[in-house]
């Protein structure tokens, strides 16, 4: 690795310079900044991954060493370690032992001499073997998995999912469906894992009723110990596998050879998103343990250990299931209603229900609530949530006046939501359906540019930094427009939506809110016209270095922003899951998010409501249970990203695709969007907003006659749009 001396002759400037530019400090010029660029990328490094490591002339490595890559959840584990290593500033290796011991304790060796910052390890060593005890581990952090050894004296850490609750699980799922004869395939029981469920296995079935044959291998003999299993002489009518590669390969060798035996197969398998088995499964989620395990080493806890009780046993096995009924949903066009309407095709499967769903543009649907010609056949209709004051209780079904309890779908639902996406005047009309709310997405390869920055600095004489306030955040959006700085890499600054009144109004509510405004004075609606005309002139700046269209509408926003095009944009965390397409994306790890500037939120998204005219409240209530389960939870917030469901912000598999989701979680209760004095309407407020301002972004009034116009035109207590 390069010194800063060796970096500073080859760049010819001084120790200092580079000093500096490693530690991004405003004082060096661009011109300086490129040569000590150029000069480590012809030394073979980049200058921002590697700074740290040459300022402190070491790495801080996680180093992962598994027995095989093979296992799912082993894949699991690892890739979220590299994910959360990444993201907290370690980087990261990974070894594979292949099951030997031997060249286990190689590499072990190698990494302590290493001095690595951390070894995360599911070793393939007997449970007794004394080699960690009489290891000096020094300053290395170690972590063992899913394997217990003996460490003698030295701190170490421990994850692993209770084997004792998985094999009485395993046994209560057995005694249930009266299997008698039991094959238990393993790894090999030399590992404290496999040999716990075994133990609990024997303790559960010691009697005469009860026989259990044990079949254990290392991954290579998979198949060599799966045939001698289905080709045995010994009937057995269950076999518990501790691994999915074990239960498919023992499947597959079943359908080929057609020998007409026929056992369930009960197998641990690693939590996923969605699949179809014909097993029996115990999932388990080793990538919550992979953040688990980062998160502890970024706050430097010794010594913890997590022990997670498993979950009861998941039988996807589906039998016929006949037509029951039929409901129709209308819901706002997006990548929501998409979602939903491929659940539904999964809950028709097993439900029988089948759902047809109207999809409708924003303002088709609102124009035809508003003029209440929606179709009478509709059984649930999905509307804004800003709508709910205006249409709740004419449109939809109270919950408390139907004849089902509704309580378990809402103790599944995340804290703090229940207010703003459920009620009108303290009754429940609505469920969350896909809440959001507004992030600032930034270009964070532009901004951590070195060049950017001193370019910046020379320009404002401040650190180019994701924006605080409406100010920097305008400054930052001029800067990175092409027109004003021929030297961005983007056309525009950011992006706005002015598709709809509501749009114009949620973007400009943020910026009135963070220079101190406020809605009401005591009881009656009132703004602060200073104010209200402050925050215009900083809208009419930021469309100055944005990219719309008047039909421009959220998704349109991030769409742009994820083109390339802009450096920033602000959108509802809903509306963006372009960027995680790389057919649209050009900008896949280029980006980060945060709160907006001001740090004032406004929430979005959608709720669900059951249609007073509806007369299939039986099968409706039927696809709700389904529809907000765990599972179904969980599969909807892949598909678009947004969810109400607490389920869903624990997975690890939804955070990796969507990683603001925990962030959204986080600060959905903080939001503004739904009036607290129940005699006023956010609806009709929005909208004569968001009409007035779009007068003034169209130049057909002025500043004066905007605040004017909006002064004069707040709606009064008790209106309706």
């Amino acid at each position: 690795m390069p010194t800063i001396k060796d970096i500073a002759k080859a760049a010819g400037v001084s120790h200092g310079t580079v000093s500096n530019v490693l530690n991004n400090r405003g004082n060096v010029s661009s011109r300086k900044i490129e040569l000590v660029e150029q000069a480590a990328l012809k030394m073979g490094y980049n200058i921002n991954r590697s700074a740290k490591q040459l300022r402190k002339g070491t790495s801080d490595e996680i180093d992962i060493l598994i027995p095989d890559n093979e296992i799912s959840r082993y894949r699991d584990l690892s890739s979220t370690i590299s994910r959360y290593a990444e993201e907290t500033g370690f980087s990261y290796n990974l070894y594979i032992s292949e099951g030997v011991p031997l060249k286990e304790k190689e590499i072990i060796k190698r990494l302590l001499s290493a001095k690595a910052h951390a070894i995360v390890i599911i070793s393939c060593l007997n449970k007794d073997d004394d080699f960690y005890a009489n290891l000096n581990f020094g300053d290395t952090r170690f972590v063992f998995a899913e394997r217990r050894v003996n460490c003698g004296s030295n701190p170490f850490s421990f994850y692993s999912y209770d084997p004792v609750t998985i094999g009485e699980n395993i046994a209560s799922y057995i005694r249930g469906n009266e299997f008698h004869n039991i094959v238990y395939f393993s790894s090999r029981k030399i590992y404290s894992f496999e040999n716990d469920i075994y133990q609990v296995l024997l303790q559960n079935f010691n009697n005469p009723d009860y026989v259990i044959t044990e079949y254990s291998c290392d991954t290579n003999l998979n198949i060599q110990t799966a045939f001698s299993i289905v080709f045995s002489e010994y009937d057995c009518d269950v076999i518990v596998t501790t691994s999915k590669e074990k239960a498919e390969i023992l499947s597959r060798i079943i359908e080929l050879s057609r020998n007409g035996k026929k056992f369930e197969i009960i197998t641990l398998t690693s939590s996923e998103i969605l699949h179809h088995s014909p097993f029996a499964e115990c999932e388990l989620d080793y990538r919550n343990f992979g953040r688990q395990i980062v998160q502890s080493l970024q706050q430097g806890r010794e010594n913890t250990e997590h022990i997670t009780a498993a979950q009861p046993l998941s039988n996807r096995r589906q039998g016929s299931v006949q037509k029951t009924a039929a409901i129709t949903i209308a819901s706002i066009r997006g990548k929501s209603s998409d979602a939903l309407s491929h659940i539904s095709r999964l809950i028709e499967a097993s439900t029988g229900i089948r759902v047809h769903i109207i999809p409708y543009e924003y303002s088709t649907l609102f124009n035809l609530l508003k003029e209440k010609k929606l179709d009478k056949g509709i059984d649930l209709i999905r509307i804004d949530m800003a709508w709910i004051n205006s249409f709740a209780e004419e449109l939809f079904m109270p919950l408390d006046a139907a004849d089902f309890d509704f309580t378990p779908i809402f103790n599944s639902f995340i804290e703090g939501i229940d207010d703003a996406y459920s009620k009108v005047q303290g009754r429940r009309y609505t469920f969350p359906f896909d809440p959001s709310i507004l992030l600032l997405f930034y270009r964070k390869d532009l901004f951590e540019n070195a060049i950017n920055s001193r370019l910046f600095y020379e320009q404002y004489r401040s650190e180019l930094a994701p924006p605080d306030d409406f100010y920097q955040y305008n400054r930052i959006a001029s800067f990175f427009t092409k027109a004003v700085n021929a030297r961005s890499e983007t056309t525009y600054g950011t992006t706005s939506t002015l598709s709809s009144p509501q749009s114009i109004a949620c973007q400009f509510l943020p910026i009135y809110y963070s220079l101190g405004g406020t809605l009401f004075n005591k009881e009656t609606l009132f703004l602060n016209a200073d104010i209200l005309k402050k925050a215009m002139e900083i809208n009419l700046e930021i469309l100055d270095h944005s990219q719309f269209s008047n039909e421009s509408f959220w998704s349109d926003s991030i769409r742009r922003f994820a083109s390339g095009d802009a450096a920033m944009s602000i959108t509802f965390s809903n509306r963006t899951s372009n960027l995680i397409n790389s057919k649209v994306s050009n900008v896949l790890g280029m980006y980060d998010f945060k709160t907006l500037p001001g740090e004032e939120q406004m929430i979005g998204g959608g709720v669900l409501g059951i249609s007073r005219t509806s007369d299939n409240t039986a099968a409706v209530y039927q696809f709700l249970e389904k529809f907000y389960s765990e599972k179904m939870s969980i599969l909807f917030a892949y598909l678009c990203g947004s969810s109400s469901s607490r389920y869903v912000y624990e997975n690890e598999a939804v955070s990796t695709l969507y990683p603001w989701m925990k962030f959204v979680q986080r600060n959905l209760k903080k939001g503004k969007r739904r009036f607290s004095i129940d005699n006023y309407n956010e609806l009709d407020f929005e909208y004569s907003l968001g009409s007035a301002l779009n007068l003034l972004f169209h130049k057909q009034i002025s500043l004066d006659e905007c605040v004017y116009s909006i002064m004069t035109k707040l709606p009064s207590p008790g209106s309706s749009r």
